[in-house]
């Protein structure tokens, strides 16, 4: 699928003309390396971000801008999983896997605010305690991630009940406080990834003081220890400044970050995130619809006469996966066999074929897509069989479509999209293999969770990105102790015993054999069982302005602007 689109890109990239950018009129200073302090990095989103706090925001929109603000325990290379440093500098594991010691670096300062009085807060193990704490907390209107720690973590449960109304400073047995820069955490039960856990980023960590002034309100106010600092939060955009205090330096000994501020905006279509791009208004845009590449590289007389503009293309494979959603307690889809009639009526090829021309991977296996470390071939898949549907429908009661009510497909999208195209040819096949009908739904995201939350969305569209790269990730969201009403997971309402066993065991098994059978047997109930309809995977696709220098992307599709600098084309 890249190919093509790099097939263009270098010949465009042979005849690219200067950038009409104009640089910022301030002094800039020239780094080791031939880098350079200054400039500003622009991009759009087509999703509104209103709350900044990490365990709120647990949607990839918020997370692009809040991994830059915040910082994690541990980071992983999402290129080979490996655990890497981050505010801990170091850690040790117990024999019995049961303990983690943590060592915190030293010279670490929160962002200036208002909640530390006069003062710099420097990070310290204390700080440590306190997110992973609230993380465990019961307070459901900031915490949508508690599943993540909240039973593993010793007395995690207890506090976890205990703090539904309101915050406590109690604290949890399994968390200790060595001294100022070292931490303990005790589980349970040892915990395969625990690690790879505390690398999700809604475990960065804050400050216990912003929640103690802002409360409920601490969203709009993010303080962390990242490089950029919120300036400014509306309903046009987010702007962040340079964390002058940041403690990362690069390779060169540079300190970090170079670009003095980052301007995220809101696209109203993506048709107008295209043309901003291509007036020098953005340097950057996200999943470029197929239709639209040609046009946004130029034809090669267009490269020759210096009329597109200077860019490059970033590809990855996406740990991500396009699917259908179903309710799985109201009607009628607490019904299996019509969950079931529904994935076997549906030619998934011919929605990649015709509604996304060619551009996807078909879903062949399971929910969880190809990722290193994962035998994502000891699944089976959905196969096309109308047939089939069409028995299982008659079976539900309903033969021939009779009878079955009228639905809607909730869309977080907008007409024309690929998004749009490829969901309006499966609810085409519905009508024709199956005569029920379909409607599609257009909304915000925003919209679509509140409406799955009150139970008037039954069917929706959804895409899932891993938020570390492991199986477990996405199997978690299907565990029936995460329901939707809790903490933001398990929006389909599934229960089945069987797949709890098998999750319950690969998370405390320490053996990757047995560990995968485990992962791989819950997967294959998903797909049984008709929670959800995988239809396609994709690659990550980033359009890059030429003046941009040192952006990497990755396969979980965020991007880090640490190391980002701005240098014009010459």
């Amino acid at each position: 699928m890249l190919r093509y689109l790099f097939s263009i890109i270098t010949i465009s990239l042979i005849f690219t003309s200067c950038s009409t950018d104009v640089e910022p009129k301030k002094n800039i200073l020239v780094a080791k390396g031939g880098k350079k302090y200054g400039g500003e990095f622009r991009f759009m989103s087509k999703e509104k971000v209103d709350n900044l706090f990490p365990l709120y925001a647990y949607n990839l929109f918020s997370q692009r801008v809040n991994l830059h603000i915040f910082e994690t325990l541990l980071k992983v290379d999402p290129n080979t999983n490996q655990i890497l440093p981050g505010v801990a500098e170091s850690y040790f594991k117990s024999e019995d896997g049961k303990k983690y010691t943590f060592i915190i670096r030293k010279n670490i300062f929160f962002h200036p605010d208002a909640c530390f009085g006069d003062k710099l807060h420097a990070l310290d193990a204390n700080d440590i305690k306190t997110t992973l704490e609230f993380a465990c907390s019961g307070i459901e209107i900031l915490n949508k991630q508690s599943s993540l720690l909240q039973g593993k973590i010793i007395g995690s449960t207890n506090y976890y009940n205990n703090t539904k109304t309101k915050y406590l400073n109690t604290g949890i047995s399994g968390i200790k406080v060595i001294n100022n820069h070292t931490i303990e955490v005790s589980l349970n039960e040892p915990y395969a990834k625990f690690e790879l856990l505390l690398t999700h980023p809604s475990l960065s960590i804050f400050p216990i003081e912003a929640y103690s002034k802002y409360g409920n309100a601490v969203g709009n106010h993010p303080i962390g220890t990242g490089p950029f600092m919120l300036e400014k939060m509306n309903s046009s955009g987010i702007d962040l400044i340079r964390n002058a205090n940041y403690w990362r330096k690069d390779k060169h000994g540079n300190k970090l970050p170079f670009l003095e501020k980052v301007k995220m905006t809101y696209a109203q279509t993506k048709i107008s995130e295209l043309h901003s791009f291509k007036n020098h208004k953005i340097d950057m845009v996200m999943e470029i619809p197929v239709e639209e590449v040609k046009d946004m590289l130029g034809s090669l007389k267009d490269a020759q006469n210096g009329k597109n503009i200077p860019h490059k293309v970033y590809g990855q494979p996406s740990y991500s996966v396009n699917y259908i959603a179903f309710s799985c307690d109201q009607k009628p889809f607490d019904n299996p066999q019509v969950r079931k009639a529904i994935n076997f009526a549906v030619n998934r090829k011919e929605i990649i074929e015709q509604a996304l021309n060619g551009e996807g991977y078909l879903a062949e296996n399971g929910f969880v897509p190809n990722m290193k470390g994962y035998a994502s071939e000891w699944v089976f898949g959905v196969e096309y069989n109308p047939d089939l549907a069409r028995k299982l429908l008659s079976d539900a009661g309903y033969p021939k479509g009779k009878g079955f009510p009228k639905i809607s497909l909730w869309l977080n999208s907008e007409k024309g999209t690929m998004k749009y195209k490829w969901c309006k040819n499966y609810v085409s096949q519905l009508k024709n293999q199956l005569n029920i009908d379909v409607e599609i739904k257009l909304c915000k995201i925003s919209e679509r969770e509140e409406a799955i939350a009150d139970g008037s969305a039954i069917c929706w569209r959804a895409g899932w990105v891993a938020d570390y790269p492991d199986a477990e990730g996405f199997l978690s969201i299907f565990y029936s102790k995460n329901k939707f009403s809790s903490n933001n997971l398990n929006a389909f309402h599934y229960v089945n015993k069987n797949f709890d066993k098998n999750y319950n065991l690969a998370l405390i098994e320490q053996d990757s054999v047995k560990r995968m059978k485990y992962l791989t047997l819950c997967d294959q109930q998903i797909i049984d069982d008709a929670v959800v309809f995988p239809v396609y995977r994709d690659d990550f696709l980033v359009f890059l302005n030429l003046k941009v220098r040192g952006f990497t992307v990755n396969s979980m599709e965020i991007f880090d602007l640490s190391e980002v600098y701005i240098k014009k084309v010459k």
